[in-house]
C-alpha cells in the first residue's frame, strides 16, 4: 500500500527525533494555540498520536477530533495516547478514500502533502478545503526547500529522506509541492508563520476567508 508507514511505525518517533531532535515536535506544537475551545478538528497523518497528548495539555476536553491515518500501526499507537476528555474518532483509512462527515473548525496536516505528487496533492487539498468552515484555521506543517536559494545540506537530506521512505513506505512523491501557492490561490490568510531546523521545516496557520 502506498504512503503507508506500517513497517516503521514503532520506530518512527525515534528515527525522526534522532535526525531532527525536537524540531518536528516544536513545529507542530507552536500551532496549537490556534485551536479554540469546543472545536471540531480533522487531523490527517498524525502518525503515532503524540500530538493528541499535546493538544490535551491546552484543551483537555470539549474537542471533537477525527483522526485519519492510513497506517494501522500508527492508529494502534495513537489509540493508547492520553487525550483526556476529548472525543477522538480514529479512522484507519487513506485521505484519498476518506469521506468527511463534519464541517471542521480546524484542520491539522503535519507532513502530509510531501507524500504526494503535485496533481494528487491538489486533489487532496481541494477535498480538505471544502470541509473547512469559513473562518476556520488550517494548521500546516511540512518540509520546505527552494532550489534557487536552498542549502546543499537541505537538498541532500531531502533526497535521502525520499529514498528511504520510497523503500519502506512506498511514498509516491519525489519532491515537495508548492503548497503556499495552493493556499494563496484559495485566498487563505496567513495568520502565523515560523521556521525550524535551519528553515527546513515550515509551520504556518492559515485562516479560510471564504
Amino acid at each position: 500500500m502506498k504512503n503507508n508507514y506500517d513497517k516503521i511505525a514503532r520506530y518512527y518517533d525515534l528515527l525522526s527525533r534522532t535526525v531532527f531532535q525536537r524540531s518536528l515536535i516544536n513545529a507542530q506544537t507552536c500551532l496549537l494555540p490556534y485551536i479554540k475551545e469546543n472545536s471540531v478538528i480533522l487531523i490527517v497523518g498524525g502518525g503515532t498520536g503524540w500530538i493528541l497528548e499535546e493538544i490535551a495539555k491546552i484543551r483537555p476536553g470539549g474537542l471533537q477530533i477525527t483522526y485519519v491515518e492510513i497506517s494501522e500501526g500508527m492508529i494502534k499507537l495513537s489509540q493508547k495516547r492520553d487525550y483526556k476528555q476529548n472525543n477522538v474518532q480514529f479512522v484507519h483509512q487513506s485521505i484519498e478514500t476518506f469521506t468527511p462527515t463534519f464541517s471542521y473548525d480546524v484542520i491539522l496536516t503535519p507532513f502530509l502533502f510531501d507524500n504526494f505528487p503535485a496533481v494528487k496533492a491538489t486533489v487532496i487539498f481541494t477535498k480538505l478545503h471544502t470541509t473547512l468552515k469559513s473562518g476556520g484555521n488550517w494548521l500546516f506543517v511540512d518540509f520546505v526547500y527552494d532550489p534557487r536559494h536552498g542549502k546543499l545540506w537541505q537538498k541532500l537530506l531531502l533526497k535521502t529522506m525520499y529514498t528511504f521512505f520510497r523503500v519502506f513506505s512506498k511514498i509516491e512523491a519525489s519532491e515537495l509541492n508548492d503548497m503556499e501557492g495552493l493556499f494563496n490561490r484559495h485566498q487563505y490568510l496567513k495568520i502565523y508563520e515560523q521556521f525550524h531546523y535551519g528553515r527546513f521545516i515550515w509551520s504556518v496557520a492559515y485562516r479560510k476567508e471564504k
